[in-house]
């Protein structure tokens, strides 16, 4: 029993000694925890209920001490996480697997981007799970922000077509921005790191180039900035835009170079085709018969093409930029004149078209000339400046003074011709009858009691009388084509040419001649004029005819503007020699026994035809027959939908 005391009264020495050191342990453990600067708290393995919460995780979650030791670890997380926290406690290591990135709710409802570490302990006589949870929203927020700028810088650079390089001259190893790849068309995979593997796709003619500035920015530490091109695996030539600073180690040497690489080729070509087209406008400006200026708002020379630098006797476009007009008119008066106009179009915003001036040149000579200026504007549609075109229509003037004088005087001729003609039909028709009566009285009464020379005598008198007539009436007939002609109106060329052929029925039946026809237009024009021209060139078919029966075709075809009629028949022919005289009034190419007539008809014709706009040609060879060509204006859209009420009306 003694030894059962003693053994006794030491166990619970030791126990005491225990409790105190648990205890001590305990209050340590306490203090740990206490200070840990992270939200910590110890829960129950099994039920998962909080036995203990630190100062750091009150205040973070916003729950008090009572409610997170009433509640358990479940509840912290959102609903998709708390089947995967019991799964890892089920597995009884959960600082072996559970331990990570997981979601906390605070009490306000936000979650939390926490890092968990869980680690067993025995507490309390059970098995615990001490965890410490590191808020990490904001670096999970830090990390998605870089993550977006990584990705807006790459799309960035998509859309720039521009790309970021980094090369380590100390190991000679390149470092390339995706898209580099792209635009260099080469697989990432495929690419050797090394410097050279760069050099192999620039285009060889600029390969020189490219060593050469990269060797000076390896020397120098100077920035650099240059164009050079590149040929990909499909042989597409490639403009590359680069610009880069050396990079510095800590004793002050190059260790490499930094930069960024732009594909330009579309800027290139743009630039390229610009430039084209500003040659070929400055060419077509050159070229263009007329003075061409530009100025600015303030009246000052921006160019000029060179038929102005010729005409105001300039050493140069370029001496003209930044004069006024006051340096370049004759006179003062001139100059401002020329300023006022100026501002008149710039203010108003309005062309000036076509205003005839009156302008001193450098020797002192007058000229007219015709001005038009136009106001130029920015991109926002702002008046900057005005461009001028001066027309240098002296010459024009002076012709178009002489056509009016010769007008004036053709008039005056005409009317001369008209009342000649009038005066020999009238004053000289009158002796003629007298003596043509008289003659044929003769030939009546004395035929056969004379002898056979008075005969003779008597009938050429006659003839030639009657002769004498017939020119006068074709003569003044060819007189008034113009002044006697009726008003040009649309007019169905069909039902003209039917009526020619009507009246001469007689006469193609006598020649055992025919006359066919395609279908033929409207035109505008005076109706009997030119049934006068279609009567007048198939009679002539019918009277130069071989001993073949005549046959005579009238067809007509259109040419831009202008209808072309054409008559062909069948018959002797005409020299090519003889085209113009044949239509010189009173021109005969054979005798009056041969072929009557007064030899005026075609004279008429032509007269007729330009009296109407057109023009009257022939093309024949002596025995082949011959084909008569006239032309007539197109009718306009208007004239055409007249003519067709003109044509069905006389259905």
């Amino acid at each position: 029993l003694a030894v059962l005391a003693v053994v006794t009264i030491v166990v619970l020495a030791w126990v005491a000694v225990l409790r105190r050191q648990i205890r001590r342990a305990e209050a340590r453990v306490r203090v740990l925890f206490a200070a840990i600067p992270h939200p910590a708290y110890v829960f129950d393995l099994k039920s998962l209920q909080f036995l203990e919460v630190n100062d750091f995780a009150v205040e973070h979650y916003g729950y008090s001490r009572e409610e997170f030791l009433n509640g358990n670890a479940a509840e912290m997380h959102p609903a998709e996480e708390e089947e995967r926290l019991k799964k890892y406690l089920r597995q009884g290591h959960p600082d072996r697997d559970a331990s990570g990135e997981w979601k906390h709710r605070t009490k306000d409802g936000r979650l939390l981007d926490v890092e968990l570490t869980f680690q067993t302990i025995d507490f309390k006589g059970g098995k615990a799970a001490l965890t410490v949870a590191q808020d990490i929203t904001e670096r999970k927020r830090a990390e998605e922000s870089l993550r977006q700028s990584q990705a807006d810088f790459a799309a960035a650079q998509k859309v720039a077509r521009l790309g970021t390089w980094r090369f380590d001259r100390v190991n000679n190893r390149v470092t390339w921005s995706e898209e580099l790849y792209r635009i260099f068309d080469i697989e990432e995979a495929a690419f050797g790191k090394a410097y050279e593997s760069f050099l192999g796709c620039v285009h060889p003619d600029d390969k020189a180039r490219v060593v050469e500035t990269n060797r000076k920015a390896n020397e120098t530490g100077h920035p650099f900035d240059f164009d050079y091109r590149i040929l990909t695996r499909t042989g597409e030539v490639k403009h590359i835009r680069e610009i880069g600073h050396a990079v510095k180690g800590p004793a002050g040497n190059v260790v490499g170079l930094f930069g960024t690489a732009q594909d330009v080729t579309d800027r290139i070509r743009a630039e390229e085709t610009l430039r084209e087209q500003q040659i070929l406008l400055k060419s077509i400006i050159n070229q263009i018969p007329y003075s061409i200026f530009w100025k600015d708002r303030n009246g000052v020379f921006q160019g000029c093409n060179e038929h102005f630098v010729r005409e105001y006797g300039l050493e140069s476009a370029e001496s003209l930029i930044g004069r006024t007009d006051h340096d370049t008119a004759a006179t003062s008066e001139e100059a401002d004149s020329y300023a006022a106009c100026d501002r008149r179009v710039m203010q108003a915003n309005t062309p000036l078209l076509n205003v005839e001036e009156t302008q001193t040149r450098p020797a002192g000579v007058y000229a007219t000339i015709l001005t038009s200026k136009v106001p130029l504007h920015n991109g926002k549609g702002e008046v900057t400046g005005v461009l001028g075109i001066y027309a240098d229509i002296t010459e024009r003037k002076r012709a178009e003074e002489a056509l009016r004088h010769r007008t004036v005087e053709l008039e005056r001729s005409n009317a001369e011709l008209e009342q000649f003609a009038y005066v020999a039909s009238h004053d000289l028709q009158e002796p003629l009858r007298m003596v043509t009566n008289f003659t044929q009285l003769l030939a009546i009464r004395y035929e056969g009691r004379l002898d056979r020379d008075a005969d003779d005598f008597i009938r050429f008198a006659v003839e030639g009388a009657t002769r004498m007539q017939a020119l006068i009436n074709g003569l003044l007939s060819f007189a008034r084509v113009k002044s006697r002609g009726g008003e040009l109106v649309p007019t169905d060329t069909e039902a003209v040419f039917t009526r020619s052929l009507a009246t001469l029925q007689v006469a193609i039946r006598e020649a055992g001649g025919e006359v066919t026809h395609d279908p033929l237009p409207s035109v505008f024009a005076d109706d009997v004029q030119l049934e006068q021209v279609f009567q007048n060139l198939l009679s002539n078919a019918l009277k130069f005819r071989n001993s073949k029966p005549p046959r005579v075709h009238v067809s007509a075809g259109r040419d831009g503007s202008e209808w072309t009629f054409s008559v062909r028949d069948n018959g002797i022919g005409i020299d090519p020699a003889y085209f113009e005289r044949i239509f010189v009034i009173f021109q005969r190419l054979h005798t009056r026994q041969e072929y009557p007539g007064a030899g005026i008809g075609l004279s008429i014709c032509r007269r007729i035809v330009e009296r109407h706009g057109g023009r009257m040609w022939v093309e024949s060879a002596a025995g082949s027959g011959a084909t008569f060509y006239f032309t007539l204006p197109v009718l306009s859209a208007s004239q055409d939908e007249c003519a067709r009420g003109v044509a069905a009306g006389s259905a």
